[in-house]
């Protein structure tokens, strides 16, 4: 992924936040000197100054993504509640047990029941997932890749 994006503020260099700076994200550049509040301001999110550039709050910048991060968040958002759905369906028999009083483990869970919990797991999955990427937190954050121009 690479966007254009406004650098709104600057990190102080220290070890643990080593030039990282905070950009907004935007769809065109015209959104740079736009201040109205629309559907295209985007959300803020931190991001790596690796090349040093030298940069302002206002410089309109490009972030780039890792290719290897999007590929891994895919994968899990799609794997994640089918593998949660399988899981269900496993856990069936035994959830039925629990549930029906002098149940053995080995207790035939009936059609019915067993598709409900399948979609039971499916949808808690679905939902986690959903949640978690709302909370827009990055686990490797998009480096600063090169400065368009530079707010006087």
């Amino acid at each position: 992924m690479q966007k254009n994006a406004i650098v709104r503020y600057l990190n102080k260099k220290d070890s643990k936040n080593k030039n990282t700076v905070i950009v907004e994200p935007i769809a065109f550049t015209e959104c740079a000197a736009c201040h109205e509040k629309c559907s295209r301001k985007g959300y803020t999110v931190p991001a790596v100054n690796i090349h040093n550039f030298d940069l302002k709050e206002g410089s309109l910048v490009i972030i780039k993504s890792s290719k290897v991060q999007e590929a891994l968040e895919s994968i899990i958002c799609l794997l994640f509640p089918i593998a949660s759905a399988i899981l269900g369906f496993c856990l069936a028999n035994p959830i039925y047990s629990l549930i029906k009083k002098g149940g053995t483990p080995d207790t035939a869970c009936p059609e019915g029941l067993k598709s409900l919990i399948v979609l039971v797991f499916f949808v808690l999955a679905s939902l986690l997932v959903y949640i978690l990427s709302r909370a827009r937190k990055l686990l490797i954050y998009p480096e600063i890749t090169d400065v368009l121009e530079q707010e006087n």
